[in-house]
C-alpha cells in the first residue's frame, strides 16, 4: 500500500527510456499477468488519462527510478521488453481470467492496480455488500418459521381427546363392575388423575374389589363413598343400573345433610332441563315407596323440598340410624306407574315403572341420595 503514490505517476514514467506515447501502453500490459493489474484491460479508460501527465518529461523521469523499484518488488522481469502482439494476448488473457474470477477477488488487489480504477472495485463491493444484506433480509422470513411451528404447538387439542376417551372409559368401567345382585356404583366427578365413586350395597367387600381392580387397571386410586342399604332396598340398586346406562341428561339432587336426627325435616333442591317431567321417591330401611311430588315447591329454576320424617317405635327404641334413599326419575312425560299416594313396596312398583319406561320408548334418567335417619 504505501507504493499506491507512486504508482499513480509511473504510469507515464515509462516515458523516460521511450516515447510516451509508446510507454503509456506497456506500463499497463506487464501488470496483467499478475492479480493487481487485472482490472486495467478492464478499464479502457485508463490508457486514456496517461497521455496528458507525458507533458511533464522532467517529474517522469524523476519518478523513474520509484517505478522500477515496484517492478522489481513485485518480480516482473518482463516488464523492460514488452511487445505489443504479447500485450494483446495478455490483455486477453487477463480478461478471461477477469471473467472467470469471483468479484472479491478483484476488491483483494494490492498496489500496482490503477487508482482511477480503484472506486470501481469499492462500488462493486458495495453493490456486493447491499446485495448481500438484501439476501439476509429476504432470508429474515424462514427465521420467523419457528414461531409458526410454536403456535402449531398452541396445541394441546390433539392431546385433549385422548384424556376424554381415557376418562369416559373409566366412567364405563365402573359402571359395568359386577359387584353382585345387590350392587350399584357410578362415577360422580373425575379427572385424568383423580374418580370419586359413590355406590350403593349391602357389603363392603365389592367396593374393596372395585378400589383394587380400578387402581391397577388405571394406575388411579380412586374415593369410593359406600351407602350401606338394607335388603328390602336392593330392587334400587337394579333399577338405578338400568337407567344409568340411557344417555338422558341425570336431574341434579342435592340434599342438606346426609344425617339427619329423628323428627327434624330432610331439605334439598331439584334442578332438571326445562321442559322435562320428574318424579320423586322415597324409599324407607323397610323397602316401603313414598311419592314426595306434593311436597315440592316448583321455583323458576329449581325445585325445593323440606319434609319432616321420624322413625316407628320400634325403630327409635332400637336407637340406631337406618338408611333413606331419596330418588328421582326425569323424562319427557308423565309415568302413571308412579303416580300413586299410598306407601308401595320398591320390589313392586320399581319394576312396573321400568317397564313402562321401556314401552314409551322414550329417554329418562334418574338419580338418588341417601341420607341415614335417627341414630
Amino acid at each position: 500500500p504505501k507504493m499506491l503514490p507512486q504508482m499513480q505517476e509511473t504510469q507515464p514514467s515509462a516515458s523516460g527510456a521511450q516515447p510516451p506515447a509508446e510507454n503509456a501502453t506497456p506500463s499497463i500490459q506487464p501488470d496483467t499477468p499478475s492479480p493487481p493489474a487485472k482490472l486495467a484491460p478492464a478499464l479502457p479508460p485508463v490508457e486514456k488519462a496517461a497521455p496528458p501527465p507525458v507533458a511533464q518529461p522532467d517529474t517522469a523521469a524523476g519518478q523513474k527510478p520509484a517505478q522500477q523499484a515496484s517492478q522489481q518488488a513485485e518480480a516482473k522481469p518482463a516488464a523492460p521488453a514488452p511487445e505489443p502482439a504479447a500485450g494483446q494476448a495478455d490483455a486477453t488473457r487477463a480478461k478471461e481470467q477477469q471473467a472467470d474470477l469471483p468479484p472479491p477477488k478483484h476488491q483483494a488487489s494490492r498496489p500496482g492496480k490503477a487508482i482511477p480504477a480503484a472506486p470501481i472495485p469499492e462500488a462493486a463491493a458495495r453493490q456486493a455488500d447491499e446485495t448481500s444484506a438484501a439476501g439476509r433480509q429476504a432470508d429474515l422470513p424462514p427465521a420467523s418459521q419457528p414461531e409458526q411451528a410454536t403456535v402449531a404447538l398452541n396445541v394441546p387439542k390433539p392431546e385433549v381427546a385422548p384424556v376424554i376417551d381415557d376418562m369416559a372409559q373409566r366412567v364405563s368401567w365402573v359402571r359395568d363392575f359386577s359387584g353382585g345382585d345387590c350392587f350399584y356404583a357410578a362415577v360422580t366427578s373425575i379427572t385424568d388423575k383423580t374418580a370419586a365413586i359413590e355406590g350403593f350395597g349391602t357389603a363392603v367387600q365389592p367396593f374393596e374389589q372395585m378400589l383394587a381392580d380400578f387402581q391397577a387397571k388405571f394406575h388411579v386410586e380412586p374415593d369410593i363413598n359406600v351407602r350401606l342399604i338394607e335388603p328390602s332396598q336392593c330392587e334400587v340398586t337394579n333399577f338405578l343400573r338400568f337407567l344409568g346406562q340411557t344417555a338422558g341428561e341425570k336431574p341434579q339432587l342435592v340434599l342438606d345433610r346426609t344425617s339427619v336426627p329423628n323428627g327434624t325435616p330432610i331439605s334439598g333442591t331439584l334442578v332438571t332441563r326445562g321442559g322435562l317431567i320428574s318424579s320423586v321417591l322415597l324409599i324407607d330401611h323397610k323397602g316401603m315407596m313414598f311419592n314426595l311430588d306434593d311436597r315440592m315447591v316448583v321455583q323458576s329454576d329449581k325445585a325445593t323440598f323440606s319434609i319432616p320424617i321420624g322413625l316407628g317405635a320400634a325403630d327409635r327404641a332400637a336407637g340406631k340410624a337406618v338408611p333413606q334413599i331419596i330418588m328421582v326419575i326425569t323424562g319427557p312425560q308423565d309415568i302413571q306407574a308412579a303416580a300413586f299416594s299410598t306407601p308401595m313396596p320398591a320390589s313392586q312398583l320399581l319394576p312396573k315403572i321400568l317397564e313402562e319406561i321401556e314401552a314409551n320408548g322414550s329417554k329418562f334418567s334418574t338419580s338418588a341420595k341417601y341420607f341415614r335417619l335417627g341414630g
